[in-house]
């Protein structure tokens, strides 16, 4: 964990995570019953789609409130921001109290 958060900042981190943990895994419709679906989440079109009725007993659709706290969002959980490094020239411009690096390519 960052030791340079606030309070507030480890706090939210914390609520992510818990909030993280009950969301729902979004799946397509039928995708238990055909192989062949994938397995990320496309909006439900039809016209007697359960899961566009939100209809009980069928998956989660995806709405704006499972989205984490604002003030977190897109960091990394230990509290960093996560940058993407492709030579020593970015390197130099971050400041390592903030930010974690990611190499892009060796």
């Amino acid at each position: 964990m960052n030791r340079n958060l606030s309070k507030e900042l480890v706090n939210l981190l914390k609520l992510r995570r818990e909030l993280k943990s009950k969301k729902p895994r979004f799946i397509v419709m039928n995708v238990w019953s055909k192989p062949r679906l994938p397995d990320g989440w496309r909006r439900p079109k039809g016209l007697d789609n359960k899961i566009r009725l939100e209809i009980k007993g069928f998956p989660k659709r995806v709405k704006v409130g499972y989205r984490g706290p604002r003030k977190v969002r897109n960091l990394h959980p230990s509290g960093y921001i996560d940058v993407l490094v492709n030579n020593i020239k970015e390197l130099e411009v971050l400041d390592p109290k903030i930010h974690a690096i990611r190499i892009a390519r060796t």
